[in-house]
């Protein structure tokens, strides 16, 4: 029996992957174990029909070792093995905090790890409803002396359309 020579690992998240292998069992059955402790521990999947799987519930930010072994007629291959780390959760910034001075407000948070940037939205007097995409884990906006109030929320990016939900709403006068 043929053994798995290639494997693909698609939309990889916190919580997901689609693993993809190459068809070489000729009944396109398989046996798929995998684990996130090493080995010590394993989940298996026998008689699994095709040459791919979706693995959902994951931990984040957590190696897994796989074995995938092509069964046909009553035979195994040899085992192929490969693994796989989970991402980082993209969630919502916390440790929000706003402080003014007589010119501006600065907005500042703790990074999250699997963020690439954040978006803040604002509404100044002075500007209006503004969208911006920051990298650093604060942001100072100017309200020219004029005072007055404004309102922000801010959500973490975390790859190509990947995003924590917005935080809670958060307001200064």
């Amino acid at each position: 029996v043929d053994a798995i020579s290639s494997i693909e690992f698609n939309d990889l998240s916190s919580s997901y992957v689609s693993v993809d292998w190459d068809n070489a069992s000729q009944t396109g059955m398989y046996d798929f174990e995998y684990s996130s402790d090493g080995g010590l521990t394993w989940t298996i999947i026998e008689n699994h029909q095709g040459s791919s799987i979706n693995l959902f519930d994951l931990s984040s930010y957590t190696t897994y070792d796989i074995i995938i072994t092509s069964v046909s007629f009553g035979c195994e291959s040899e085992p192929f093995t490969s693994s796989f780390t989970t991402l980082h959760p993209c969630i919502t910034p916390t440790n929000i905090e706003l402080s003014a001075t007589s010119s501006d407000v600065t907005i500042s948070w703790d990074a999250v790890l699997a963020a690439s940037s954040y978006q803040l939205v604002y509404y100044l007097v002075e500007t209006g409803w503004q969208s911006v995409s920051v990298t650093d884990t604060y942001y100072t906006l100017s309200h020219g002396g004029n005072g007055g109030y404004g309102y922000f929320y801010l959500r973490s990016n975390c790859g190509e359309n990947t995003f924590s939900p917005y935080s809670d709403f958060y307001s200064i006068e």
